[in-house]
């Protein structure tokens, strides 16, 4: 049986899950709505109004430009949104968009491939990302999404 505080947790975390899908799905209205909602009946839930906070802004931001142009941070943040609602697909389709390949986007290349379980893409990936930023090499390491990749030795490779 769940106590007081687990269940409010649960509630807050479906509601910020669900806000965030339809953030992805480009629902802002019924997004922000959400995120609102998040921030004000959860206010002891730091972690999840604040990440409600920064999508209230990014939502705010299109909502005052007219003909808002996404920048390649706020693609990048959609990236790691997909990856951590574990759509790797989505993630990769969002990453052919940018034209610049710097390591972080080869970073979060092989974080989606290792979600599709395609170890070979990972890995070159990774290694890509190392090359130009070794920091990525501490992170992969750490990383839960790779730990499969860990596991089999995959990544004493990089």
């Amino acid at each position: 049986m769940l106590n007081e505080t687990e269940r409010l947790y649960g509630e807050v975390r479906d509601k910020f899950e669900k806000a965030v899908k339809l953030f992805y799905e480009k629902k802002f209205k019924e997004a922000k709505k959400l995120f609102s909602e998040v921030g004000k009946e959860f206010p002891r839930h730091r972690e999840f109004r604040e990440r409600a906070e920064v999508f209230l802004r990014i939502i705010e931001k299109m909502e005052a430009s007219q003909g808002y142009e996404e920048t390649r941070e706020d693609k990048l943040n959609r990236v790691v949104g997909a990856l951590n609602e574990k759509d790797p697909e989505y993630a990769l389709e969002i990453l052919k968009e940018l034209k610049e390949k710097d390591a972080r986007v080869f970073y979060l290349e092989a974080l989606a491939y290792a979600l599709l379980e395609k170890e070979k893409e990972a890995i070159e990936k990774l290694k890509k990302a190392v090359e130009l930023e070794p920091r990525f090499k501490v992170l992969a390491k750490k990383e839960p999404d790779l730990l499969h990749l860990r596991e089999k030795g995959l990544l004493d490779q990089l």
